[in-house]
């Protein structure tokens, strides 16, 4: 049986793994071959910001905003034991729902669970919202660089450790003839 502190519609695990369930720091949803959400653990109620008995029961869907309904990583095949295990951060990139309407970037990794009581995916969520945030300025930081680089007036190479040239601006193709 799974702690009364991990949220579950039936008998789906040990007290071992309900503990386990709630050390997670991403967010577990477990559903049926009907698609049903059967177990979740408290940080997908963080994540959310559903009330446990809200989204128990219910289709994943309600977890995604509509416009990616029809073609998300949970979407049911013909049944959930053709569902393809994908790790965190091999996973898809997509958002969640919250309860207020709002959207967030989460990444999805998939595991197909077979049990006596029957087949389940188990989905591990994190919000990739602040890796999304340090990307983009490391993106931005970059071609501001790239920009300062070209448009010097000096001759600027780059050199690997091993002695290879990995980069030059305008300024050093003239000087150099490269």
């Amino acid at each position: 049986h799974i702690m009364s502190s991990s949220y579950s519609t039936g008998n789906v695990g040990s007290e071992l793994a309900g503990l386990a369930l709630e050390a997670m720091p991403s967010g577990v949803v477990i559903i049926d071959e009907s698609g049903t959400i059967v177990l979740l653990n408290r940080e997908t109620e963080r994540l959310f910001q559903f009330h446990p008995d809200e989204m128990l029961g219910q289709p994943v869907e309600i977890l995604l905003p509509p416009r990616f309904r029809e073609r998300h990583p949970w979407r049911r095949r013909s049944s959930v034991a053709d569902a393809q295990a994908e790790a965190m951060g091999t996973g898809c990139d997509f958002f969640g729902l919250r309860k207020d309407g709002s959207e967030f970037p989460v990444e999805i990794g998939l595991s197909q669970i077979s049990t006596r009581e029957g087949a389940f995916v188990l989905s591990t969520l994190a919000d990739i919202t602040e890796r999304l945030r340090s990307e983009e300025a490391l993106k931005q930081s970059t071609e501001r660089i790239r920009r300062i680089v070209n448009g010097s007036l000096d001759a600027v190479v780059t050199i690997a450790e091993d002695g290879t040239v990995t980069d030059w601006n305008p300024k050093a193709e003239s000087v150099f003839g490269w």
